[in-house]
């Protein structure tokens, strides 16, 4: 038996999850197996992963294509198929560094039934337009925050992304997996469902993955409101557990913050980012990247009914 599963859930990514499976195969711990949930794909992933020669990769993939359900519904069935108590979750547009895999296995050995995250981390290299660039710039700010909390994360600290963490097979079951009635924040959710239960979640930046999500300010702004729709709805589902954490509570903005952000609520500013490319010309690096993210939080979170 391996020592090790990866699950990868993919939805349309037929041109990304190569990529994925490239990336695993240079590991420099091997001892493992991957499981890709093809979560009703609509795009070309279906045929893009039947046409994978298995046999000129190093480890044993198994596919499973399905019926849509979701990035909790996904990752659940993944997580009902592997072979082994260790498993690894992986995004489809992760690319990671070769030690990655390692780096969670030998975490898991020296402090079972506890939940290691990685790194999830934008190549500011392969950034194709600004707010690529942005994206990538604020990642390391707030990856340099997390590198200095303690290990394990205290309550009001704690994190998870489902792009890169790794549990084992009973503490996921004990915690209850995925809630499918979230379409976002899922992982948010499995953090604090497994601090409720004294269960230690540890960050690791040896554990590097590499996100490569071409995203424009357009699709960042409707994920984000995607995340702030479900964010609602986690404190409709749990409001007692939403109201211990930190995530997503909510806060007073002041007359002055109002009127900023309303005034940002603009497709004009959207446009501008996206086709016109011109504050990279007339502003300086903190004060565009300044305004990138006061649209995105106008639009995505203040003001998420407004047309753009």
């Amino acid at each position: 038996m391996v020592k090790l599963s990866v699950v990868i859930p993919t939805y349309n990514r037929g041109g990304k999850i190569l990529t994925t499976l490239k990336s695993l195969a240079n590991q420099t711990f091997q001892d493992f197996e991957v499981v890709v949930i093809n979560d009703g794909s609509t795009d070309n992933t279906k045929e893009v992963l039947d046409a994978i020669d298995t046999s000129s990769y190093p480890y044993k993939i198994t596919m499973q294509h399905q019926e849509n359900m979701g990035r909790a519904g996904s990752r659940n069935s993944g997580f009902n198929r592997v072979a082994s108590e260790l498993i690894v979750s992986v995004d489809d547009d992760m690319r990671l560094d070769p030690y990655c895999i390692e780096a969670h296995y030998l975490h898991h050995q020296q402090h079972p039934g506890t939940i290691l995250v990685g790194v999830q981390q934008e190549d500011p290299k392969l950034a194709r337009n600004e707010i690529q660039k942005f994206i990538a710039h604020q990642r390391v700010g707030w990856l340099k925050d997390l590198e200095r909390t303690e290990n394990p994360m205290r309550p009001d600290q704690i994190y998870i992304t489902a792009a890169n963490f790794s549990i084992s097979k009973a503490t996921f079951n004990k915690i209850g997996g995925f809630d499918p009635r979230l379409k976002a924040v899922v992982d948010y959710d499995l953090a604090m469902r497994a601090s409720e239960m004294g269960i230690p979640i540890f960050y690791s930046k040896n554990a590097i993955g590499w996100h490569e999500d071409f995203v424009t300010c357009r699709s960042y702004i409707n994920r984000k409101r995607q995340g702030v729709a479900n964010g609602k709805k986690l404190k409709e589902l749990k409001p007692d557990l939403v109201g211990k954490y930190h995530r997503y509570k909510e806060f007073e903005l002041s007359a002055k913050q109002k009127l900023k952000y309303q005034f940002f609520a603009n497709s004009f500013f959207v446009w501008t980012i996206d086709k016109a490319n011109v504050y990279k010309y007339i502003l300086p690096k903190k004060v565009r990247y300044a305004l990138y993210g006061t649209v995105v939080m106008a639009l995505g979170k203040y003001f998420p009914h407004k047309k753009f």
